[in-house]
C-alpha cells in the first residue's frame, strides 16, 4: 500500500510541473512553480488585474489543465477552483 502512495505522489509532482510549465496568464508575464509536494504556485507581475481580483484566472488555469492532464473543479458560488490530477480510473465519472 506504501508503495502505490509514492507512486501517486511522483504522477502528483509530475502533473503539477506540466501544470506550471503550461500556464500562462492573458494579462502579464507570469511565471509559474511547482514544489516538490506537487503545489502549483503562480506568481503574477505587479499591476496583473488578476492579483486585484479585477479578472479571473479561470481561463488560463483551463488552457493549463487541458494542457498537462488536469481536471478543474469550481466552487459556483465563490468562483475558487482548483486543479486536481487523478491517476487511471480515478477521475470523477470513470469507472
Amino acid at each position: 500500500m506504501g508503495r502505490k502512495k509514492q507512486r501517486h505522489a511522483r504522477r502528483d509532482r509530475d502533473a503539477a510541473r506540466r501544470h506550471a510549465a503550461a500556464y500562462r496568464c492573458g494579462h502579464c508575464h507570469s511565471t509559474a512553480t511547482a514544489t516538490p509536494g506537487g503545489v502549483v504556485a503562480i506568481h503574477h507581475d505587479d499591476g496583473c488585474p488578476v492579483l486585484g481580483g479585477a479578472v479571473s484566472d479561470l481561463g488560463d488555469t483551463l488552457r493549463a489543465a487541458a494542457a498537462s492532464g488536469g481536471v478543474v473543479l469550481l466552487d459556483a458560488s465563490t468562483g475558487a477552483h482548483v486543479t486536481a490530477f487523478f491517476g487511471d480510473g480515478d477521475a470523477p465519472g470513470e469507472g
